[in-house]
């Protein structure tokens, strides 16, 4: 995919075209187009149902462009500078097609990819969202920077890895208070309300009484259906939770869920499942800033 362009008044530059995208590209999703190491000359953004005949995406000019494809297409950059000749980077197709359920989605923001599962009419991610910079928690807070961060379980990027980050409920919500709102979700994925991780349970037969129960571990089978090799699908790997002064607490024996849902002015719901236990928390008792594992909705 390694592309060379001659720029004037530059020295020689390897530049490659890349897409920040599921490919195939879902109906909906976004493409994002850009040339990595990218420094100068003019971007124009081009595309072409064959290859052979190329039409210019009008305002397509910048790098990093933002694309809503609507038919499978094939897709370069035209770069120019100064009065060199054009250059054009390798050609890259997008492939659109409906995301099913079941599917492997691959975040286009950072291209990690997030097994996914249908539980009765809902769309959820089947792990931990793992999105952002890895700060370590205690010396840095998470902050309304315009960059999204994360805590890793004993500030070990390993352990992101594996279990997915840990956020604050205001980390979470890209600083946004609406229930149902994207969050730091992917683009058409939200962090699923309070109401809905009710929904999740009474798919797997929880009581719709017992459902709102809070404060308590409620249900029968529930917790055991949402942990790892459950009926479920959904696979809760007990990530633990990052703690407000810099400690961590209850990797492997317990896993903390936000929801969208705020309660008061400084706490949150939230879903809870513990080992041994076979039944699921909700609760409202921790404040904001502890740091919880995410688990995505389609909207």
């Amino acid at each position: 995919m390694n592309t060379k362009f001659a720029l004037c008044f530059f020295p020689l530059m390897f530049l490659s075209l890349f897409i920040k995208a599921q490919i195939p590209v879902n109906v909906n999703d976004t493409a994002y187009l850009f040339i990595e190491g990218y420094k100068h000359g003019q971007i124009q953004w081009q595309q072409s149902s064959d290859t052979a005949t190329w039409n210019d995406i009008s305002g397509a000019n910048i790098n990093n462009y933002p694309l809503f494809p609507v038919y499978s297409a094939y897709f370069r950059a035209k770069v120019n500078s100064g009065t060199c000749n054009t250059n054009y980077s390798q050609t890259l197709k997008i492939e659109l097609s409906n995301f099913q359920c079941g599917d492997t989605l691959i975040d286009y923001r950072d291209g990690q990819k997030y097994p996914t599962v249908l539980i009765g009419t809902q769309c959820w991610f089947a792990k931990n969202l793992n999105i952002g910079e890895k700060i370590d928690h205690g010396p840095e807070y998470q902050t309304d920077n315009g960059i999204i961060e994360k805590f890793c379980y004993n500030n070990d990027e390993n352990n992101c890895d594996v279990y997915g980050g840990l956020y604050t409920w205001t980390e979470t919500m890209a600083y946004d208070t609406t229930e149902g709102s994207r969050g730091i979700c992917p683009s058409g994925w939200h962090v699923p309300s309070d109401q809905e991780w009710i929904d999740l349970e009474l798919a797997l037969g929880m009581d719709i009484g017992v459902a709102q129960y809070y404060n308590t571990w409620r249900g029968t089978d529930q917790g055991t259906q949402l942990k790892v090799d459950g009926t479920s699908g959904y696979e809760a790997l007990l990530s633990g939770n990052a703690i407000p002064g810099g400690y961590f607490n209850s990797m492997n024996q317990y896993e903390f869920m936000h929801s969208s849902s705020h309660y008061g002015v400084s706490a949150a719901w939230r879903r809870c499942v513990r080992a041994g236990d076979p039944t699921v928390g909700r609760w409202n008792t921790f404040t904001q800033n502890y740091g919880l594992s995410i688990r995505c909705l389609k909207n």
